[in-house]
């Protein structure tokens, strides 16, 4: 049996709004990264036929499932157990690609097997929870397009040599002790929650910044925000407030909390951008986040 969190299957309204903001047509070649249960490649193959649909995943066993499940129904799309950072270049090119899983930053692979103007849909995560879904156009040597006015999420992509680990929440190595005490006028606990915002935010806090809950103490539910950093810094803040003021404790090389405060005036200066409103421009040598337009540009993946 497969450890539990290798795979789940999205509520099906999101699936067929990623499907409906896809744009299939008669005829169109798809490609779709993650194949999960199949539920997906059913409704792919229903809409364009099981020849035109060609579908990855990491997890074999996954991939034998989806293919008994598909034949039960009468359908028998392409299913391959590969690495789905590589797309799968021996059916390329495709119309249209639609990654079930979320990704760091778009795969060039995915980019070289999309055919002129045709559309990759994928959940771009620059940090934990902070993306959403983007549709990008092929045009040239360059993809771009805009994130999804409604948010959407997925499990992170799993790659060849990756091992099962569930996740640990994020801990200080450092007691509040050791750590700079002072106020934050800032009502925004649990900024993760402020979907936008969060993927603003990750554009100043270093990367790999994690979260998580913590309480007063041992008999206390956990409820302080806690934010920590791969290089040490952390830094708590209190949910309950003093006369609109809270207590943060910050320690290490970078004050976390600081970033919060800074990146969330600057969100605000924008007039609290939503997800409209940002854009990704994936090229061979980099892929660049932007607000508006390409040439504001808010920080580069890669």
């Amino acid at each position: 049996m497969l450890p539990g969190g290798l795979s789940s299957t999205s509520m099906p309204s999101l699936m067929t709004r990623m499907l409906e903001t896809l744009d299939i047509h008669d005829g169109h070649r798809v490609l779709e990264i993650g194949t999960g249960t199949g539920y997906n490649a059913a409704l792919l193959s229903h809409r364009v036929g099981s020849d035109n649909v060609y579908s990855v995943d990491i997890e074999a066993a996954l991939i034998e499932l989806a293919r008994e499940r598909l034949a039960r129904i009468g359908y028998h799309p392409t299913l391959v157990a590969a690495d789905g950072a590589h797309g799968l270049p021996e059916h390329a090119p495709y119309d249209r690609i639609i990654a079930t899983c979320s990704v760091p930053a778009i795969p060039w692979s995915w980019v070289q097997q999309t055919s002129e103007d045709g559309l990759i849909l994928a959940d771009v995560k620059i940090g934990k929870q902070a993306g959403n879904l983007v549709l990008l156009q092929k045009r040239g040597q360059q993809a771009e397009g805009r994130f999804d006015p409604t948010y959407g999420s997925f499990m992170g992509m799993r790659r060849d040599g990756d091992t099962y680990e569930r996740a640990r929440p994020a801990s200080t190595s450092q007691g509040r002790d050791s750590a700079h005490e002072r106020t934050t006028t800032l009502d925004l606990t649990r900024p993760w929650e402020h979907t936008s915002f969060w993927f603003f935010a990750h554009t100043g806090l270093p990367h790999g910044t994690s979260f998580s809950l913590r309480g007063d103490g041992p008999e206390q539910p956990p409820r302080n925000t806690v934010l920590h950093a791969p290089d040490g810094s952390w830094c708590e803040v209190r949910e309950d407030s003093d006369n609109g003021t809270r207590q943060v404790w910050e320690f290490g090389p970078q004050s976390l909390w600081q970033i919060i405060e800074d990146t969330h005036a600057a969100w605000v200066h924008q007039g609290k951008p939503g997800w409209e409103r940002f854009g990704l421009t994936a090229t061979f040598d980099h892929q660049l986040i932007w607000l508006d337009t390409p040439d504001c540009r808010l920080t580069t993946l890669c």
